[in-house]
């Protein structure tokens, strides 16, 4: 039983959200330096797509932002990382 209301819900919330999903399939596809990035809590920019949590006050905010990564393993063969 447990299974089926997680199975729902997880449609349920892809149903909800699927502009998003879409969106992020978009810009990820071709792209491997694409990366989800911890930006602590900020106000959502208004021209993305997001998926938001309220705040106590109810107005929105995000956690993380779709960035292009510069990380060791992204880089192609013969790049060196600013980072060593």
């Amino acid at each position: 039983m447990f299974m089926i209301i997680s199975m729902v819900s997880n449609l349920i919330f892809y149903i909800d959200n699927k502009e998003f999903f879409d969106e992020v399939g978009k810009q990820t596809e071709g792209n491997p330096n694409v990366e989800w990035i911890y930006v602590d809590k900020q106000r959502p920019n208004p021209n993305a797509k997001s998926i938001t949590l309220p705040d106590f006050e109810g107005k929105p905010f995000i956690l993380f932002r779709l960035q292009e990564g510069n990380r060791s393993y992204h880089l192609k063969k013969g790049e060196v990382s600013e980072h060593n």
